[in-house]
């Protein structure tokens, strides 16, 4: 089991995952993460994490069901956060190779691209954890995802296989909503300069460029075209999660919308023209307020669970690193230059990490 520093198992996790790798297909399973609204937060902190709720609510069930169908399975990843793997694959996997900021989207290109089985996921799988609750940490975390899922994309040649052909679909949507979305400013303010500045219609370079836009777009077909079915997701996922603090928050979703357009264009270029070293800035992590048991203990070795009848023994790191504020520390945590080791298994399977396998800093994002 993969899990990130600071993501919490919630009760039933292992008894709605495991069964999933009772298929000898699956050889793993993608945690359904939950973001959590236990500590204080600003209103622009209520605002970044009620936008990230509303993504995984619609992302897990919208998108991930379809992708992760048995017959036409082809996810981009599964989330490291809090994630299954059988054993026996990770020997056949390049789990960190150089150069990449975020092993998830590798590991995952892995599974399909060799060949290795397939991936399975249910809501019922749920691990919470903390999203950044400020601009700049926001910004940073969405940066490295999408630099990380380019690099991955570099890494691996296309293949004439289902895989390679629905990340080409994700790829083309992800581009094309996010150049409209970038656009969607831009347009709104060419629509209302004439109704500001009298006049500007006599100029010739403003003309040419209103004119085709107005016959094509109005801000009537933005409204209706873009911001209500935004609010009506946001209306959805409300409802679902039960709360309706998003009902007002959504109102700015599309801005961080277009925020985030603009963080996935800019991604393109920076995975091709830069490399990682694996290293970065983990963002700021709070204590729970309210009465509540406190975190989980720290584990510095992998830590065994049996999964009946599925011949799966998971490996789980719960390291907590000392550096974060808000958090715990301990004489036991993972130190930053930790390696694990492979131990053998009954079978001859492979368990904890490969020995190759060693990790520059606490996985905490």
């Amino acid at each position: 089991m993969l899990l990130d520093a600071d993501t919490r198992v919630e009760a039933g996790y292992f008894a709605a995952a495991l069964p999933l790798l009772r298929n000898p297909e699956v050889v793993a399973v993608a945690g359904c993460v939950r973001t959590v609204m236990d500590r204080k937060l600003t209103l622009r902190g209520k605002i970044l994490v009620g936008h990230r709720t509303r993504i995984y609510t619609i992302g897990q069930r919208a998108l991930k069901f379809g992708q992760t169908y048995l017959r036409s399975n082809a996810t981009p990843i599964v989330p490291g956060f809090a994630s299954l793997y059988r054993t026996q694959v990770l020997p056949q996997m390049d789990m960190n190779p150089p150069g990449l900021v975020i092993e998830d989207f590798n590991m995952t290109f892995e599974v399909y691209q060799k060949r290795l089985g397939k991936v399975g996921f249910t809501l019922g799988a749920v691990a919470t954890t903390q999203d950044p609750d400020n601009f700049r940490d926001y910004v940073r975390q969405t940066k490295r995802w999408g630099v990380g899922l380019w690099q991955t994309v570099r890494r691996h040649p296309p293949r004439a296989n289902l895989f390679t052909a629905m990340l080409a679909l994700l790829l083309l949507e992800l581009i094309t909503s996010s150049v409209l979305f970038v656009l969607l400013p831009v347009i709104l303010l060419l629509l209302a300069v004439p109704d500001v500045a009298g006049g500007t219609l006599s100029w010739p370079w403003f003309a040419d460029v209103y004119r085709p836009v107005s016959a094509h777009v109005k801000p009537v077909t933005v409204l209706f075209g873009v911001v209500v079915p935004d609010y009506l997701l946001t209306i959805m996922v409300a409802l679902i999660e039960r709360r309706p603090r998003l009902l007002l928050l959504g109102v700015f979703f599309p801005f961080l919308r277009i925020v985030d357009a603009v963080i996935a264009l800019y991604c393109v270029p920076v995975a091709w023209l830069s490399r990682s070293s694996g290293r970065w800035k983990s963002p700021a992590r709070r204590a729970p307020v309210g009465p509540g048991p406190p975190p989980p203990p720290v584990l510095t070795k992998p830590a065994s669970h049996a999964a009946a009848g599925t011949g799966v023994r998971a490996a789980a790191t719960d390291a907590v690193a000392t550096d974060q504020p808000g958090l715990p520390t301990s004489p036991t945590t993972m130190a930053p230059d930790a390696r694990f080791v492979a131990e053998p298994l009954p079978g001859g399977l492979s368990g904890g990490w490969p020995a190759r396998m060693q990790t520059s800093r606490v996985h905490a994002g």
